[in-house]
């Protein structure tokens, strides 16, 4: 999901999560945007809503380690689908090391390289 700030990406991933949950799928969304406080907390207020699960670090933390210990925290949970919002390009040298694991989907929101 690309596209300028206020166009409703999150809210569109908000609804794509509830329409996953109400199919059975475990989802987890995480916030990997580890500089604007806003977007984690719009993102949580989605997981809650729909019953997701959420991953967040502290602020200022390394998004590529967010990245990394909320793959291995899907993995153990056994989770179908993983939104990862606001990846950056180093961030996607994690994820396509880790591409292998079982997963069904993965996908790179607010993708900016």
């Amino acid at each position: 999901v690309i596209g300028v700030n206020g166009v409703g990406k999150t809210t569109t991933i908000g609804k794509i999560a509830t329409q996953l949950k109400a199919e059975g799928k475990k989802v987890l969304l995480v916030a990997a945007d580890t500089f604007r406080a806003g977007a984690v907390e719009q993102l949580k207020k989605w997981a809650e809503k729909t019953g997701a699960d959420f991953y967040s670090g502290a602020q200022g933390c390394d998004a590529a380690v967010l990245i990394y210990d909320a793959l291995n925290d899907a993995r153990k949970k056994k989770t179908d689908i993983v939104y990862l919002l606001k990846v950056s390009l180093t961030s996607i040298l994690v994820i396509m090391i880790m591409r292998n694991w079982d997963l069904e989907k993965l996908y790179l929101l607010h993708l900016t390289v």
